[in-house]
């Protein structure tokens, strides 16, 4: 199931019977609803890790919870980087031309600078949504951010209904975070991920690859759910 908040935004729930909320996301089950009640254009600031309430929802929870403070104490002792992989699976294609393309599509201009992170999403169910969200790197290392997109319904020549554009500036300790984790590469064992996530999406999933370009090194491309999330959660738009 999809819900939707006026504009025509997902909330990115999906009940199978599941509850999405974060890794990285609110320290309460009241907080979460109330952050996911808010609905997010591009999204979800929130990657879904779906939990099943089974017969005993309170207990649930709790472990839930329990496995969230662990998780956030792991991250803390990493320091953030970029995945590069280290398999030899073949690359994840960059996703520079579908930004390019939908940007045209949308009247709105690409940014060009020595150093963007870019993420391009696409997915949905019962409609599909498709966004790009680029941060460019600019004077005085001052990265500013445009978030555009489109939907459209699951019709035949339905027309695509835009997303509300949005545009920022990362505060100095954000951009101190982004700066920090582009600065470190670290490997990527996407078979062993793979393995250890084997299964199906989640109903309403949009697939979302994460491209670095970063002047005097070559480009990276990778998917969103790699890695520790990091850089992701710092390049979504401001709710």
């Amino acid at each position: 199931m999809e819900l939707f908040v006026s504009g025509g935004y997902p909330l990115r729930v999906g009940f199978r019977p599941n509850f999405a909320i974060s890794r990285a996301g609110p320290t309460s089950l009241k907080a979460a609803i109330a952050d996911v009640a808010k609905g997010d254009p591009f999204a979800t600031r929130y990657n879904l890790a779906c939990f099943s309430l089974g017969r005993h929802p309170t207990a649930m929870i709790k472990l839930f919870f329990l496995a969230l403070a662990s998780t956030a104490e792991v991250s803390a002792a990493a320091p953030p980087c970029v995945p590069i992989a280290s398999d030899h699976l073949a690359p994840t294609s960059s996703a520079f031309e579908d930004h390019r393309a939908l940007r045209k599509a949308i009247g709105e201009p690409m940014p060009q600078a020595p150093t963007m992170v870019m993420m391009y999403g696409r997915g949905g169910h019962l409609s599909t949504i498709e966004y790009s969200i680029v941060l460019a790197r600019g004077a005085g290392s001052v990265w500013h951010g445009t978030a555009v997109g489109r939907r459209q319904i699951w019709i035949k020549d339905a027309p695509y209904t835009p997303m509300k554009r949005i545009e920022w500036v990362l505060d100095e300790d954000q951009a101190h975070q982004l700066d920090d984790a582009l600065s470190r590469r670290c490997p990527l064992d996407r078979a062993v991920a793979s393995n250890a996530n084997d299964r199906a999406p989640s109903l309403g999933y949009i697939a979302e690859r994460i491209d670095v370009i970063q002047q005097g090194q070559p480009p990276v491309t990778y998917h969103a759910s790699e890695g520790d999330g990091r850089v992701a959660s710092l390049i979504r738009p401001p709710q």
